[in-house]
């Protein structure tokens, strides 16, 4: 006759096999059924990863001041998001000015680029 102990072992082997077949099924059914698995990786960048498209930003407007525009400075380490603005710092002619830039999507690092500030920061 067997003991509680054996049927409760050989019940619990039965549920794990059920389960661990329902799991393949329902991956196979995923499968075959084309149904797309999407793995979507969040894109972190900081400020510093926009300060080259700022320099191009500015330096494709033209005008007078674009040969004094030496560089661009975006070195604050903060996390940015689609929709989040921040500043630059510009340094022309030898004189500091701040830039606002808008990040429009992070993912494929679009930005709006503001104009130079009217005083120095």
């Amino acid at each position: 006759m067997p003991t509680s102990r054996s049927v409760a072992r050989t019940l619990i082997a039965a549920s794990a096999v059920v389960v661990a077949a329902s799991v393949a099924l329902v991956a196979v059914r995923f499968t075959i059924a084309g149904v797309p698995l999407t793995i979507r990786y969040e894109t972190t960048r900081d400020t510093s990863y926009f300060a080259p498209d700022v320099l191009d930003a500015l330096q494709e407007r033209g005008g007078s001041f674009v040969d004094q525009l030496s560089s661009v400075d975006c070195s604050s380490d903060e996390k940015v998001m689609s929709g989040m603005a921040f500043r630059c710092g510009v340094v022309m002619d030898g004189v500091d000015y701040t830039v606002r830039v808008l990040v429009v999507d992070v993912e494929t690092g679009e930005i709006e680029v503001g104009e130079l500030s009217d005083r120095p920061r």
